[in-house]
């Protein structure tokens, strides 16, 4: 089963909460921004699927988490 977490700037809480959680799926995929550096260290750690996207901002949103997320679920599929 695969898991989707979106995170942007709340790598202070992935860190905690992710190594905890990871052993409860198949795969965790991670979308983030791609300028949420921290959160790429965290998911590399820990062995996970990264997704960076600028889809968050685009078209002047102030934050789009679905558009991201929507994003994330037809590369994945």
């Amino acid at each position: 089963m695969k898991c989707y977490i979106v995170s942007v700037n709340y790598s202070d809480y992935l860190s905690l909460t992710l190594p905890y959680n990871k052993h409860h799926f198949d795969e965790i995929i991670v979308v983030t921004s791609t300028t949420d550096e921290r959160t790429f260290d965290i998911v590399e750690e820990n062995k996970c699927t990264l997704y960076p996207t600028d889809k968050f901002y685009s078209g002047g949103a102030y934050f789009n988490k679905w558009g991201a997320l929507q994003e994330a679920l037809d590369c994945f599929g």
